[in-house]
């Protein structure tokens, strides 16, 4: 468990500062000079260097629950992530860098002399006395009568001390401006003299305390610090722009080509971070929306625009590494979960990693296609289970975004530095806020007309990055049809590590051809270099999968081939992959699901655990085959395996149970295993909404069971009496409720006999 170091009260509590500094810490974060015969402003000058390299974010002190007593960071929160600080904590890392170097230190609280916040400063000796000091002693109350004497305002000069305004060597977040930050050693120096000495007109500051360092620090009486961070969780929200390997990938959210339009849900995402920020709750969001809708993009924004309010907020890669330590972040916290419908796991392990969080309450914010399925269910039941308050916070996007002509503009004008002249954009087409960024990048190629279909559109993009791809290798030059197979083969299970060059066998003409595969997977490679965390594929995602369903409808030997070579994991990333390109084309997605479970029927498994998480073309590939009259399937385990709570397979399950039913009529089965079935299928038909079908059923099971009761009671009683109690809860949805009195009356009847000749069972 990560803990947060205690707060510090500056009344009362002045000499346990020296507890919170830990030039250890600093130094294995820092590359900092050690104690030497080196002139000491040399050591301060390489020190304040070593510090302002790190670029550690200013942060203002937030409000306190505790009044009188202040948050210290530890120092790898100021050095490494998310690297924030108020002047007391870096202050703090500076003296511990400065004992570090040999050079004492005192740190000097200060307040202004009307009144306002506290300010700190640190004394740093460069000059030793030859008497051992003027004041030796471990708290300065009052300011010292040879304050004036002693302290310097620059590196150059005979006196003792030099003042340094620790805020020197930090950088703006970006959201207020802050006087006295990213300024040189020198600025830093005479900064901190005016502080303590005044000048230019201006008084001093008013002395609270002054903490000799020095004098109270012990190396074996400090606060403990955890162990070093591995991985940082977080990635910063967006990337640069140069770090994009091909002009497609340059169009994905996070390299913003285009200035962020302004839309209401990032005003009221920000507001309710606040709200969340100052209540005792985790927030939750779930942005929901079509493909290319703009859910990751609203994340990014709200992330960035927080990070410059000195929240700790970013993006989690695929897994949890490192989350544990979120729960010990001073900062505010907010985590982007992208894909959250397929990182259930990982959703799961980040909300109960901030569950512990001892500051303000963290925001999680999920994207995903839509909350169909049992993902969402299945997040709620695990902070249940693990008692977490949270708040929920739904943001369903439109498909298309409120600014949508502005998005196009600001695309052409980013790749063509003008707003040069381009073909109409068709009319009566819902473009998505990624479809008008695409067209954008079409229309800045110079193009006579624009696409006007999404299929034309995705083919057009496609059409340019193979045209890219062709160019990235000067020797071996791979076929365009070969490359758009092996890019649909890889978008398919987006695969990682050494697993590409075997996956591409499934190829045909790359099978036996070791050169010309090496030579095509060395582009996919340099052309879709994933992000960490993410496998091989092309994106953004809608153009992906449309690459996908049309090479995979078109050779389908290819997504065979494919699946063959992939493993288990493979399956279920390309049943994942197809079920997302569903939400654009769930004719296509369908038929090739059902196409996978009819040649191989073991896949069922993987098919409906995708569909129980997320529904869409994973469950309709499998009603499609279930429905088939020769169904490969085994009907009975799927029933098994459907819960009658899943909401996203209310449907699949009654159609499966209804053709178990229609068999078992067929076939002749005893009246009793009729019966159950009409049970089960009555079940489904009233999570389904069909109360009226639902009650047909029951009543029809309860005659089968009364017949077979009076023929052997001994059997059948126990059945006949259950089937009673749901035949009352049918007939009570329905309105009926007379009935459904006489039923549960002559259930509890039977009931009673049953208890009163056996009342263990």
């Amino acid at each position: 468990m990560v803990t947060r170091w205690p707060r510090w009260q500056l009344d009362g509590e002045e000499i346990a500062l020296a507890k919170y500094v830990r030039p250890d810490v600093v130094g294995s974060l820092v590359e900092l000079p050690g104690p030497s015969a080196e002139d000491p402003t040399v050591r301060l000058q390489a020190v304040y260097t070593a510090l302002a390299k790190r670029r550690i974010g200013y942060a203002f002190e937030a409000a306190s629950d505790e009044a009188g007593r202040q948050v210290i960071r530890p120092p790898d929160q100021v050095l490494r992530a998310p690297r924030h600080g108020t002047c007391l904590d870096l202050a703090v890392v500076l003296a511990g860098a400065c004992t570090r170097a040999g050079l004492p230190t005192v740190i000097v609280v200060v307040a202004p002399p009307g009144g306002g916040a506290l300010h700190t400063v640190v004394l740093v000796q460069i000059d030793p006395e030859p008497d051992g000091g003027p004041d030796i002693s471990p708290v300065w109350r009052e300011a010292p009568d040879w304050l004036a004497a002693r302290v310097q305002r620059g590196l150059v000069g005979t006196r003792t001390y030099v003042a340094l305004d620790p805020v020197g060597f930090a950088v703006s977040l970006g959201a207020a401006p802050t006087p006295g930050l990213s300024v040189d050693l020198e600025q830093a120096l005479a900064r901190g003299a005016q502080y303590l000495l005044g000048g230019d007109g201006e008084p001093a500051w008013v002395w609270r305390a002054g903490i000799n360092v020095s004098a109270l620090w012990r190396a074996l009486d400090v606060l403990p610090v955890d162990d070093q961070l591995v991985v940082e969780p977080l990635r910063p929200p967006y990337r640069e722009a140069a770090t994009a390997e091909t002009p497609l990938r340059l169009l994905r959210a996070e390299y913003q080509l285009t200035r962020f339009q302004a839309r209401d849900e990032v005003t009221i995402l920000l507001d309710w971070c606040r709200q969340i920020a100052a209540g005792t709750a985790t927030g939750v969001g779930v942005i929901t929306g079509l493909g290319g809708s703009g859910k990751t993009r609203l994340a990014l924004e709200v992330a960035q625009r927080l990070r410059a309010r000195g929240w700790y907020a970013g993006v989690m890669p695929t897994g949890h590494a490192g989350v544990e330590w979120l729960a010990g972040v001073v900062s505010p916290v907010l985590v982007v979960l992208d894909y959250a419908d397929g990182r259930v796991e990982d959703a799961i392990a980040v909300l109960a990693a901030l569950r512990g969080r001892q500051g303000p309450p963290a925001v999680v914010l999920l994207t995903a296609r839509s909350t169909e399925g049992d993902w969402w269910q299945d997040v709620e039941r695990a902070l249940t289970v693990d008692r977490h308050p949270y708040l929920p916070a739904p943001v369903a996007l439109p498909d298309t975004h409120p600014e949508a002509g502005n998005i196009f503009w600001q695309t052409v004008r980013a790749l063509t530095g003008d707003e040069v002249a381009t073909p109409a954009l068709a009319e009566g087409v819902r473009w998505t806020t990624l479809d008008f960024v695409l067209l954008g990048w079409i229309a800045a190629q110079g193009v006579a007309e624009l696409p006007r279909t999404h299929a034309e559109l995705y083919d057009e993009v496609l059409r340019h990055e193979v045209d890219y791809w062709c160019t990235v290798h000067s020797t071996v030059k791979p076929e365009r049809a070969l490359l758009r197979q092996a890019a649909a083969c890889v978008s398919l299970v987006a695969p990682t590590g050494d697993t590409t060059y075997p996956l591409l066998a499934a190829v045909e003409e790359l099978g036996d051809d070791a050169a010309e595969r090496r030579a095509v997977r060395r582009t996919l490679v340099a052309c879709l270099s994933p992000a960490p965390g993410e496998g091989l594929a092309l994106r953004p995602d809608p153009v992906g999968d449309h690459l996908v369903l049309a090479e995979l409808t078109r050779r389908p030997a290819l997504l065979a081939g494919t699946l063959k070579r992939a493993g288990e994991a493979g399956l279920g990333q390309a049943v994942v992959t197809l079920t997302r390109a569903g939400q654009n084309d769930a004719v296509r997605a369908t038929a090739l699901i059902a196409a996978i479970l009819r040649g191989d029927p073991q896949t069922w498994q993987t098919v409906l655990a995708v569909a129980l998480r997320v529904g869409g073309a994973a469950g309709q590939g499998m009603a499609t085959v279930c429905a088939e009259r020769d169904c490969p399937l085994p009907l009975d385990e799927i029933s098994s395996a459907i819960p009658f709570t899943s909401t996203g397979l209310y449907e699949l399950g009654l159609q499966v149970d209804r053709q178990r039913l229609a068999a078992a009529r067929v076939e002749g089965d005893s009246q009793g295993r009729v019966a159950e079935l009409l049970e089960r299928v009555s079940e489904r038909q009233s999570n389904a909404g069909d109360r009226a079908g639902a009650l047909d059923s029951i009543t029809e099971a309860v005659d089968l069971r009364r017949r077979l009761a009076q023929t052997n009671p001994a059997a059948f009683l126990p059945d006949l009496a259950m089937s009673l109690n749901n035949l009352s809860l049918r007939q009570s949805n329905s309105g009926d409720r007379a009935g459904a009195l006489d039923s549960i009356t002559e259930a509890v009847d039977l009931y009673r006999r049953l208890a009163q000749t056996n009342p263990a069972a």
